[in-house]
């Protein structure tokens, strides 16, 4: 039960700090920014121009209700491994 406790954490912990380092390169927002694409259409030809790509910039508070989850959802997985050992008879 031990190594599975280490395993979730280490999986989480992992999750977790990839996200803050994603946060960092991306500039630190606060908040999330996510810019659709521009287009324009040309009346006369009917063609569509892309005037700007979309991007997406991850904020603190998209990294915060994530690690959240993962903190959550790792909460969820040992809770279920110890009632599953403990029927079992495995410890």
């Amino acid at each position: 039960m031990i190594t599975v406790r280490r395993i979730v954490f280490f999986v989480v912990s992992t999750l977790i700090i990839s996200l803050f380092v994603w946060w960092g390169f991306d500039g630190f927002q606060i908040f999330t920014q996510i810019y659709p694409p521009s287009e324009l259409i040309d009346e006369k030809t009917g063609r569509v121009i892309m005037l700007t790509e979309g991007s997406f910039k991850m904020g603190l508070d998209l990294v915060l209700v994530a690690s959240t989850g993962l903190t959550a959802l790792g909460f969820v997985v040992i809770n279920f491994f110890k009632v599953w050992y403990s029927r079992s008879g495995n410890g």
